[in-house]
């Protein structure tokens, strides 16, 4: 049963007021149904009345009328739906269209695209009773069946395409392009040209292409002005629009060409020309071109212009403009350009500058122009070429002038035209000098004597350098001045028979004409020739009352000027030379009463001046009595501060005449004379007990002398000394730190200054007279008590005087001074804390103030602490005051570690990072440390390395290449180690791991199972060391196999010492299957053998060695010992070595390989023979279990020795083999897959299924842990 309900089912039936629903029993014969459609705006557009009975039922009915009513465009009544849909609908009906009132007429109706009704018509054909409401905009008509039906109300839309707006001239012919859209078919265009009064023409436009065209309509020549087109458009059911009019004008008149612009004044690049149009329409075309032209001209040429139709021009000449309008008339204008003036003015200069030097130059300057005239000249002297300074007008053909300055100098000069072009021109250097020459030092002798040869000297320089000079002097008329650099000199030969005066002068010329002159200078004249004074005859020693004679014999060249002679002697202040010839005489008469020794000296003079004197010359006269000290009085002990005299009674022949005196005291003490007394009054210093010592010394005139010889006088002192207090202390606390402060003097000093303290003498500290001392009374908690100190302090001067304060007690307060200790002041809480107190002070009670509240007054109480910081303050007392103390308590919960990596032995690939962490529940302290060191430095990563108890978690990650940085790293073992400190808990706890680190040939350290490192026994003789490594029972922690290398040897004639080996075991996932010629599965063990001298050890040695071990039974299965082979990894591939057996102790079988070529990675290979039985020890490793499992075994190795662990073959039946044999066997490793189980698939499936209960095993502890 189909279930359709129209109403809900087919848009358009929904709408209640289609039809009362409610009145229909029977869908299959449905009348009065009315079909609906809505606008966007849900209003009714249209509806379609069912004149007859219809099917509702009829699926395909409704169908089509669903399509019908989604298809129906009832702005137009028309369909798309096909006639095959049509027919559905062929039922007699009326059709109702709403909403058109945009229709501008009745509507016409088309059949299939074909008129039937005309507009106003009411029926035609299959439509009849059309109604049209223009008001309401709603068409009624009827139909007796269903096809394409095409209601038109709308006239034709007409588009002009051209022309819109056309300007044409006499005799163009006017092109009409028209578009025009409809509903209906267009039947028919008409246009109608007419002017303001009347119609001109009509034309019928024919339809071409969509487009409505006509080309017969002529443009009148005989009259200008605008036409109008009017277009009517009618379609094929009889719409016609409204006339659609557009405008043509006609225009007869060329455009009014009228020029302007600045070509009327000079200018000196171009000139603008400005065109002014005028045109009753629109400018079409404007161009110009240089010279005089037609209109025909501007059809192929000129250059075209736009609005606002102005030009530029360079040049003079004629120049033709051209303009055309919309309509094609065109117009021309000639304008004449004469005033374009490009060229600069011409400048010539009378003088192109001058090289010559002058302090004056001039030229004349003229300048011409050949178009616009000469405007302005303008000149400026400047001494760049470059640049002018500022300008200064002259007059055409001037001459400019220049004086007064130095160097070289341009003349600039600015020639401006009357088009404003400028010429600036610069002449040729003119080089001035205007300063003359300098005369910078004359150098000549002032005085000269007579034959003196000298020389004249004059430094000048001049800025252009000196061309010529004039010398005058008069010794030489003729005498001229010789140039060397800057000097010009002149030697002088003084005359020698003349004493005149020289007198000379020079001038000096520069090639500018610029001179200086020196002046007269006069150099003075003399004669040098001294007397000569031949002898001195005189008695050098005389007695008093002697005659003597003194002469002098004196000659000179130019003869001795007696009246200038000069003679004085000692003993007559008159006394006068007698002249006779050469020869100058004294009659000297010597004093009775005097030893003074007699001098005398003589001047004699030329007439030149020159003079020589004879110096004084001494007479020495005698007297040979000393002085007599008759008595010497003075006090042999006196006291400080006494006056006494001293005296001294001394006679001579001829009288004292000097004395020295000398006394202790008094560095300028003087003797006072009192007629043979000489005397000296001593006043004894106050400040001194020093011994005074004294002596005097008496002269006569003669020089005799007496000595008294050293005197001593004994000082005393008898005065003590005196004090006064600066701070006297009386009073004190115990723990205070007094000072004692006197200030004592004495007349001759305090020389002991003691302090006595409880009977213990101290020397108390002087400071300028103040003494002090300080007194430390003890403490309280000193293991002292003391209630009062007596001291008394004693002072003393170097006489023995003597003087004391007497006793002095200070009277001593006991203060208390808490102090207690505390059995634990970290820990982990509950803390429990014994506190005890050792104050001292005579304690009267105590106050305990534990930090977290409570409180105690027992002397010596215990506290129990929870997790916190706590400061424990106690406070004592007694009558003298109170003293407090404090110490910080902490406790904590215990920490809880995660250490990472579990294990305490690592081992890594240089070149790789490793991380070491530790987490603690605790804020910790964390230090990292390598061997004991701070762990920093390059490659090295800390994070949270503090000791401030800041964070839970801090690590370290190590970079091997980074932080060892060694190109030819080894290997080492190094101790990682992490302080773990936390200050509430009080300890540090202490993490290390032993972290070995290999330069290995392995790509992942985690392939190494075991590393042996060790050093060798060497034995040495004659020159060549016997090197062995014994690494036998080494076994591996990691897999609890033992190494099979048990020694490694070989010779060397080079240095051993340091060398060491290293063998990395390794595991068999390390081999690279495309890079062996064996299986895997062969492997016995796979290891690495290293030096850290590879170069020594490789090449440096011989008799290499190497001795190894195979186990005899692996998992009961027994070793066949003809599989055993050692194989070595050269650069060829794995070289392969048949192994010497050497013994066989039970458990292991033990070979020897010799003459290895050299060191690297080693692989023993060796199979077992298994029986039927054997079951796999899951404790071996992974390539030892595989051989439980290989039956091939038991066939193929039928003829191979086996060896029996119960009876091994000794050492003495063990055969001889040639180790160092390439000859490969061949595969041991081919087997036989039949066994005695069956198919070897069930034994790999045991052992993954043991594998893999393993890995659960180990997954599952880790979790658990």
């Amino acid at each position: 049963m189909l279930d359709f309900n129209p109403k809900t089912d087919i848009t358009g039936l929904g709408n209640p007021n289609t039809t009362d629903w409610t009145t229909i029993n029977d869908l299959t014969n449905v009348s009065n149904l009315t079909f609906e459609a809505n606008g966007g705006n849900g209003n009714v557009i249209g509806s379609l009345e069912f004149t007859e009975t219809v099917n509702l039922c009829d699926v395909e009915f409704a169908q089509k009328l669903q399509q019908f009513g989604e298809y129906v465009n009832f702005a137009t009544a028309q369909t798309t739906l096909d006639s095959a849909n049509l027919s559905r609908l062929n039922v007699s009906s009326n059709l109702t269209m709403r909403g058109l009132e945009s229709f501008d007429n009745q509507p016409g109706i088309l059949l299939n695209g074909q008129p039937i009704l005309q507009t106003g018509q009411t029926s035609s054909g299959s439509v009849s009773d059309l109604q049209w409401d223009a008001n309401n905009g709603v068409l009624t008509f009827s139909t007796e069946h269903w096809s394409t039906y095409t209601a038109d109300g709308e006239a034709p839309e007409v588009t002009p395409n051209s022309p819109v707006t056309e300007i044409i001239g006499p005799g163009d012919l006017l092109e009409l392009n028209v578009s025009v859209s409809d509903t209906s078919t267009v039947s028919s265009v008409v246009v109608n040209v007419s002017n303001v009064n009347s119609t001109i023409d009509e034309a019928i436009l024919s339809n071409n292409n969509g487009y409505w065209i006509n080309n017969s309509i002529a443009a009148d020549v005989t009259i200008d002005g605008q036409y109008d087109l009017n277009i009517n458009a009618t379609d094929a059911v009889g719409n016609s629009n409204s006339s659609v009019n557009c405008s043509v004008i006609m225009d007869s008149l060329p455009p009014e060409i009228e020029i302007s612009g600045n070509f009327t004044q000079w200018q000196n690049s171009s000139a603008l020309i400005d065109v002014s149009l005028n045109d009753d329409n629109e400018i079409a075309k404007v161009k110009w071109d240089s010279g005089d032209y037609g209109t025909s001209h501007f059809a192929t040429n000129g250059n075209e212009i736009s609005s606002p139709y102005d030009f530029t021009v360079t040049s003079n000449g004629s120049y033709t403009v051209y303009a055309q309008d919309a309509a094609g008339n065109e117009n021309i204008s000639v304008v004449n350009v004469s005033k374009i003036d490009t060229s600069d003015a011409i400048i010539t200069f009378g003088t192109n500058g001058n090289s010559t030097y002058s302090n004056i130059h001039s030229t004349t300057v003229s300048a011409s122009d050949a178009l616009s005239g000469i405007d302005k000249l303008e000149y400026s002297w400047t001494q760049t070429e470059g640049s002018a300074g500022s300008w200064q007008e002259f007059t055409n053909g001037a001459t400019l002038s220049k004086e007064g300055v130095d160097g070289d100098w341009y003349l600039h000069i600015r020639a401006t035209d009357n088009a404003s072009n400028i010429n600036h021109s610069v002449s040729g250097v003119f080089k001035f000098d205007s300063t003359p020459p300098a005369i910078n030092a004359v150098e000549y002798p002032v005085n000269a004597n007579t034959g003196q040869t000298n020389v004249i000297g004059f430094n000048v320089d001049d800025n252009i350098g000196v061309t010529s000079t004039e010398f005058n002097i008069s010794t030489n008329e003729t005498a001229e001045l010789i140039q060397e650099g800057n000097w010009y000199n002149y030697t002088l030969t003084v005359p020698e028979n003349s004493v005149e005066d020289i007198v000379f002068n020079a001038t000096f010329y520069d090639a500018a004409g610029n001179f200086n002159a020196s002046g007269d200078i006069t150099i003075n004249v003399s004669d040098n020739t001294d007397p000569v004074i031949q002898t001195t005859v005189y008695e050098e020693e005389v007695n008093t009352s002697e005659i003597t004679e003194i002469a002098f014999n004196v000659t000179d060249n130019i003869g001795i000027n007696h009246s200038l002679t000069k003679f004085n002697v000692s003993t007559n202040d008159t006394a006068e030379l007698t002249k006779n010839d050469n020869w100058y005489n004294y009659t000297l008469n010597v004093p009775e009463d005097s030893v003074e020794d007699i001098v005398f000296n003589a001047t004699f003079s030329d007439a030149a001046g020159n003079l020589n004197a004879s110096g004084d010359i001494t007479i020495n006269v005698s007297d040979n009595i000393d002085p007599v000290i008759q008595t010497t009085v003075y006090e042999e002990n006196v006291n400080t501060g006494q006056t006494n005299v001293i005296g001294f009674n001394v006679d001579d022949n001829i009288g004292i005449t000097s004395t020295d005196f000398n006394i202790s005291t008094n560095e300028t003490a003087v003797l006072t004379k009192d007629g043979n007394w000489y005397n000296y009054t001593l006043n004894v210093p106050e400040d001194s007990v020093e011994d005074i010592v004294f002596n005097a010394t008496f002269s006569d005139a003669a020089g005799n002398l007496n000595e008294s010889g050293d005197i001593t006088v004994n000082v005393s002192d008898n005065i003590d000394p005196s004090y006064n207090w600066i701070n006297k202390v009386e009073t004190a606390n115990t723990g205070d730190n007094v000072t004692i402060k006197l200030n004592a003097t004495d007349n001759i000093g305090v020389g002991l200054y003691n302090i006595t303290v409880d009977g213990e003498e101290y020397q108390m500290i002087n400071d300028s007279g103040n003494y002090t001392h300080n007194i430390s009374i003890p403490a309280s908690d000193s293991g002292t008590l003391v209630s009062s100190i007596t001291y008394n302090c004693t002072f003393g001067d170097a006489a023995g005087n003597m003087n004391s304060t007497g006793d002095v007690e200070i009277d001593v307060s006991i203060l208390p001074i808490a102090d207690f200790s505390a059995n634990v002041t970290r820990g982990t809480q509950p803390l429990s804390v014994e506190f005890a107190d050792n104050s001292s002070g005579l304690i009267d009670s105590w106050n305990w103030d534990f930090g977290d509240g409570n409180t105690s007054t027992e002397q010596n109480p215990s506290h129990v602490f929870d997790t916190g910081n706590f400061t424990v303050n106690l406070t004592v007392e007694n009558t003298n005051g109170t003293s407090s103390k404090e110490l910080n308590i902490r406790a904590a919960e215990e920490p809880i570690y995660e250490i990472s990596p579990n294990e305490t032995g690592l081992l890594s690939k240089y070149g790789d990072e490793r991380n070491f962490s530790i987490n603690s529940t605790l804020y910790s302290s964390y230090e990292w440390f390598i061997d004991g060191t701070p762990l920093n430095g390059t490659g090295v990563t800390l994070y949270n390395n503090n000791t401030d108890d800041s964070a839970h978690l801090s690590y370290c990650n190590v970079n091997t290449s980074q932080y060892i940085a060694q190109d030819d790293f080894f290997m080492d073992v190094y101790n990682i180690s992490a302080h773990v400190s936390n200050e509430s808990i009080g300890r540090t706890d202490v993490f290390s791991w032993e972290w070995t680190v290999t330069n290995s040939s392995t790509e992942d350290a985690d392939d190494i199972d075991q590393i042996i490192n060790t050093t060798p026994e060497v034995n040495t003789s004659d020159n060549e060391s016997y090197v062995r490594f014994n690494t036998s029972n080494q076994t591996s922690e990691k897999t609890g196999i033992e190494c099979s290398i048990d020694f490694v040897s070989f010779n060397t004639s080079n240095g051993t010492d340091g060398i060491q080996i290293k063998i990395e075991v390794l595991n068999t996932s390390a081999l690279n299957e495309s890079d062996i010629d064996f299986s895997k599965d062969s492997v016995y063990q796979y290891m690495d053998i290293g030096f850290n001298n590879e170069s020594l050890v490789n090449d440096g040695s011989n008799n290499r060695s190497i001795e190894f071990k195979v186990r005899n039974e692996i998992n009961s299965g027994s070793l066949l010992i003809d599989t055993v082979w050692l194989r070595h990894k050269e650069s060829s591939g794995w070289k392969a070595y048949k192994p010497e057996l050497l013994k066989n102790d039970g458990t292991y079988s033990y070979f020897i390989v010799r003459d290895i070529h050299g060191f690297s990675p080693f692989a023993v290979l060796a199979d077992y023979k298994y029986d039927s039985k054997t079951e796999s020890d899951d404790g071996l490793p992974a390539y030892l279990k595989w051989k439980m499992f290989k039956e091939q075994m038991e066939d193929s190795t039928e003829d191979d020795e086996v060896v029996n662990a119960e009876n091994p073959e000794s050492e003495d039946t063990v055969s001889s083999q040639q180790s160092d044999s390439t000859d490969i066997p061949e595969d041991t490793n081919k087997e036989d897959t039949t066994t005695a189980y069956g198919d070897n698939n069930l034994a790999v499936m045991g052992i993954g299924l043991l594998g893999l209960i393993a890995i659960l095993f180990i997954i599952f502890k880790k979790k658990e842990k």
